[in-house]
């Protein structure tokens, strides 16, 4: 039985090493630098629409001023 117990814990080290392996080697290595990326996109895309309904409610406020009986 003593020759079987040191054996276990190396088959077990490269069971991690293959479920490591298996995620993606940058999220391992670089969690935080991957969610700042993801942060910096969901902001910027976030912005894109801020601009692009306020361009949107603009031009709308304008036909309607243009097009409404009496000017709002």
């Amino acid at each position: 039985e003593m020759e079987i117990t040191p054996v276990t814990p190396s088959i077990q080290a490269e069971n991690n090493e293959a479920s490591s392996s298996s995620n993606s080697s940058t999220d391992v290595l670089y969690p935080q630098t991957i969610h700042l990326q993801r942060i910096d996109s969901v902001e910027s895309s976030v912005n894109d629409i801020k601009s692009k309904t306020l361009s949107i409610l603009f031009i709308l406020r304008t036909l309607t001023q243009t097009f409404s009986p009496n000017n709002l």
